[in-house]
């Protein structure tokens, strides 16, 4: 081998071997670093996630105690109260339908009017035990389902 090839061989080695190194270090350092940014963005889009999903269960909590304390729900007129669950629909647009129910689970109110007389239980079967805490439950008290058990 010459002396021209083993200069160049040697060059080579003393800038490749630390440029790789330091290319190597440095690729490291950003990858943790970016992580860990994205981590600590990813915490924070969570809590406000979670946040969010507290005020919206929380104001539609109080919703349904305002709606309940409502004297026009049984004011004997039945369209007052129809007419106010679709209002309540109408502001909380995950609510698909409303009902208003007698403590035999006659639908007596509803969003969707020809519901009224219809037996709750006929249209969710499974939500028997809801509704028996519901009706034994302190006043006031909300009881939310799991959306799994809901029929699709």
């Amino acid at each position: 081998m010459s002396l021209t090839k083993k200069l160049v061989l040697a060059f080579l080695l003393v800038t490749i071997v630390p440029l790789g190194t330091i290319i190597g270090v440095l690729h490291h350092t950003f990858v943790q670093h970016a992580e860990g940014q994205v981590g600590t963005r990813l915490e924070d889009s969570v809590i406000q996630v979670g946040k969010s999903m507290n005020e919206f269960m929380f104001s539609c909590v109080r919703g349904m105690q305002d709606l309940a304390e409502d004297p026009e729900l049984t004011s004997g007129d039945r369209d007052v109260p129809d007419k106010q669950l679709s209002r309540y629909i109408h502001s909380f647009p995950y609510f698909g339908e409303v009902m208003l129910v007698d403590a035999h689970g006659t639908v007596i109110a509803s969003s969707s009017p020809s519901k009224v007389g219809t037996s709750l239980f006929t249209r969710f079967d499974d939500t028997r035990d809801e509704f028996e805490q519901a009706l034994h439950g302190s006043h006031g008290a909300v009881y939310i389902s799991d959306l799994s058990e809901i029929p699709t």
